[in-house]
């Protein structure tokens, strides 16, 4: 079952598959041009005959399918599906790499596509304690090296201020930027130590 969501706010379900009567090749290319790739799950953006039938499209309607890679392997070979599903590992925004999670000294920060209508990131962060980042950042043109600047960026702040660093940056990466932001929990933080 594909679900189908809609920038309208429109959301269905269907059974037809856009990966039905595709070989091999086709559906490695729409995995690598897909909206978004997670761990054997992916977004393709569909054209406007996809939309929910409840509703017209408009010009200006973003119309997504979640599929997972049993959709996306439906009537291939072992091999094949096997290729298929290695296309799906790992994270990709807009067929761009994003870095792979950073675990170390109890903290685990990811970087991943975001569930939203516009190409964005989800950053989030755990430590010991549980959660303590969870913020939406809109991606930028060079999706990779930005990822990458962002993950750093939250790493080195957690190196430096520990949990409350991150609960700091929690809070105000909903309004700013969120380099920005790490900047401004940084000046908090050293004002306050001082």
């Amino acid at each position: 079952m594909t679900t189908l969501s809609c920038s309208c706010g429109l959301v269905a379900t269907t059974r037809r598959n856009p990966f039905a009567g595709l070989g091999l090749a086709e559906r490695l290319a729409l995995v690598e041009a897909a909206w978004s790739v997670e761990d054997g799950f992916l977004v393709l953006e569909l054209d406007g005959a996809w939309h929910p039938a409840h509703g017209e499209p408009d010009e200006a309607c973003v119309l997504l399918a979640d599929l997972d890679e049993v959709d996306a392997t439906a009537g291939l070979g072992t091999e094949e599906a096997a290729r298929l599903r290695a296309a799906l590992a790992g994270a990709r925004l807009g067929g761009l790499d994003l870095p792979l999670p950073h675990e170390a000294e109890g903290l685990r920060v990811r970087v991943r596509p975001a569930r939203e209508f516009a190409p964005a990131l989800l950053v989030t962060a755990e430590d010991a304690d549980g959660p303590a980042l969870d913020a939406v950042v809109a991606a930028p043109a060079d999706v990779p090296s930005a990822a990458g600047e962002v993950l750093a960026a939250v790493v080195a702040l957690h190196a430096r201020h520990g949990r409350a660093g991150l609960v700091a940056l929690d809070r105000l990466a909903g309004r700013h930027p969120l380099l920005d932001a790490v900047a401004a929990v940084e000046r908090a933080l050293a004002a306050h130590a001082a």
